[in-house]
């Protein structure tokens, strides 16, 4: 085996003139594979003489064992930080992988050798995001106080920057107004942009708005007739209105309870049976305004959907449509007021509502 050359046996025991010795024997090279692995063995010993020997010699410090360990490796594994220091300093890998993948930090750190780590990241090596070890924090902090030292000391050389410094101030100060001014043309072409499509929105929007009120004053002129007819029932309104709230809470709790629900949609059932009997002399009046009543009915109901419709279209244009919106809010509630009228004096003629007619087995609201 090679580790029992004479040359390995000397180096590994630091035993200096059988190391020499053994280096002038006929066939020993200094690039040969007994000198370098002994190089490694008198690096995992500590034998800082024979190490200085070998590589004196001409043996590499990059020189590898049967494992692909350097003496780099040796040294971090035990925490020889001189013999770590002399093998960088004559130009070995820390970048190196032995047999396992590992380079000598990664030794290093496994068995929390410090010193040893500190000779590697000043030769430049990097710590991996998750190697930690206790006291490493320190070290790093050392080592990159000591980078900034060395980088201060370069700039220490007597240089006149004067001229440099005022050059570049001036590239630096125009460089900034040329960044201003684009960035504040981007953002006044945004904000144009921003212009050009509310205004488009904001016109397209005002033409429905202005249909939709042609519409609505048509509409308004067919509903003031209809108010005529709706005072003539306005002192019924509350006991309607209450009798329309009790049917409501009936019908909840039919949902929950079937059988008292059957027993309350009787009884009101019956109540509206009465009230269509008292509402039979009315029919002959509204005859005639029956089907004005239902095309009424119809608009007013495709003017509240176009009208739901376009306030989700105005939701983004709210503040700008503040004034319109508000009108059509009133226009809306006059409606909704005129629509509820109207389907009340359906309900006391008992004709159902266009919108509202009930359908078979279907609870009242």
């Amino acid at each position: 085996m090679v580790d029992q050359d004479e040359v390995v046996v000397c180096a590994k025991r630091g035993d200096i003139d059988g190391l020499q010795a053994a280096m002038k024997r006929p066939g020993t090279r200094p690039q040969g594979k007994a000198c370098e692995v002994a190089l490694v063995f008198a690096a995992d010993n500590n034998q800082v003489n024979a190490v200085k020997l070998l590589l004196a010699a001409g043996v590499s410090a990059k020189a590898t064992d049967e494992n692909q360990r350097t003496g780099l490796h040796a040294a971090a594994q035990k925490g020889f930080a001189d013999v770590a220091r002399m093998l960088v300093k004559k130009g070995a890998d820390f970048k190196a992988l032995d047999s396992d993948g590992r380079k000598a930090l990664d030794a290093a750190i496994s068995q929390k050798h410090l010193a040893v780590i500190k000779v590697l990241l000043r030769a430049g090596d990097k710590l991996k995001p998750d190697q930690t070890c206790k006291g490493l924090d320190a070290v790093k902090k050392e080592v990159q106080l000591e980078f900034l030292l060395n980088d201060l000391k370069a700039y220490a050389s007597p240089t006149d920057f004067a001229t440099e410094l005022s050059e570049a101030d001036s590239a630096v100060w125009e460089a900034q107004k040329a960044q201003m001014r684009l960035c504040e043309a981007k953002e006044e072409q945004k904000a144009g942009h921003t212009v050009v499509q509310l205004e488009s929105s904001l016109e397209a929007e005002m033409e429905l708005y202005e249909q939709m009120k042609n519409s609505e004053d048509s509409v308004q002129k067919e509903l003031k007739d209809l108010r005529v007819s709706v005072q003539t029932v306005e002192s019924d309104h509350g006991l309607l209105k209450s009798k329309l709230e009790a049917a409501e809470v009936a019908a909840k709790e039919a949902a929950e309870t079937q059988a008292e629900g059957e027993i309350e949609y009787k009884a009101l059932l019956a109540e509206l049976k009465k009230l269509e009997s008292e509402k039979e002399e009315a029919d002959g009046e509204i005859a005639a305004k029956e089907s004005e009543r239902d095309n009424a009915q119809s608009i007013a109901q495709e003017l509240k959907e176009e009208a739901n419709a376009m306030k989700l279209r105005n939701k983004d244009l709210s503040e700008q449509l503040k004034s319109e919106s508000a009108q059509l809010r009133g226009w809306e509630r006059d409606k909704e007021a005129a629509a509820e009228l109207t389907a009340q004096a359906h309900a006391i003629l008992g004709v159902p509502s266009p919108t509202n007619r009930r359908q078979p087995n279907e609870p009242l609201v």
